[in-house]
């Protein structure tokens, strides 16, 4: 998984950001450090230099657009991606969110799903590790000893994300096959794991239907051989 062996930090309420950092460690290998006070946010990255940022509107001492704006600012860390928590749905908070220059913004309810969903799509992108194009490519899978058939909206060369609105959870396993096209006829046969789940009201992705992502645990080097060459070709 690529949010794991690494630091995430997390500034919010230990309340409501505590129960989201438990969920991460319960998931993932990788350290994360809970703030509570804005004013300690620059320095703490600073110290711990994160791969990942998720800030809270209201955060107490400093707001979560101020810090947002002041990372984005610092040359040291301008870098990571940051997420921002908006206080409300209201479009014109959720346009001055988008103007401090943060990478993403949510809004509530927050859960663990969501949040890896949107870290997972900013660290692939932010390392430049994964190439994803959009397709309509019908998969057949295997999710919980049945079989499904949805369709994948988004492909790489480690994961892709699948159109589907039956049950799902994250963390489960998912053995997919299916032909990128006419001209690689073969059926690519591979097996993934479940991490995020794009469903209302839990949806952290508007410009995508309901779903889910899959990163890839096993793919033989011909199957890779095959996205890669139908990546390259679109």
């Amino acid at each position: 998984m690529i949010m794991e062996n690494m630091v995430l930090l997390l500034a919010g309420s230990f309340e409501e950001f505590g129960r989201i950092a438990d969920e991460i460690r319960g998931n993932c290998v990788c350290e994360v450090i809970l703030v509570a006070d804005g004013s300690q946010v620059v320095q703490e990255a600073l110290e711990c230099k994160p791969r990942l940022i998720c800030l809270d509107q209201d955060l107490a001492g400093l707001d979560g657009v101020t810090c947002c704006e002041m990372l984005k600012r610092n040359e040291s860390l301008e870098g990571i991606p940051v997420i921002l928590i908006a206080a409300s749905a209201h479009q014109d908070n959720l346009n001055h969110c988008k103007s401090t220059g943060s990478d993403a913004v949510l809004t509530r309810p927050l859960n663990y799903a969501q949040l890896l969903g949107i870290g997972q799509t900013l660290l692939t992108g932010g390392d430049r590790r994964e190439v994803r194009i959009h397709c309509r490519i019908t998969v057949e899978f295997r999710l919980n000893h049945l079989h499904q058939y949805g369709t994948c909206w988004n492909l790489g060369v480690h994961g892709m994300y699948i159109a589907y609105d039956g049950p799902v959870s994250v963390g489960d396993m998912v053995e997919m096959g299916f032909v990128v096209s006419d001209i690689y006829p073969s059926v690519v046969e591979v097996c993934g794991r479940v991490v995020w789940i794009n469903k209302t009201p839990q949806g952290a992705r508007e410009d995508l239907p309901e779903g889910f992502g899959v990163e890839f645990t096993v793919i033989p080097e011909d199957a890779q051989s095959i996205i890669r060459r139908f990546i390259a070709e679109i």
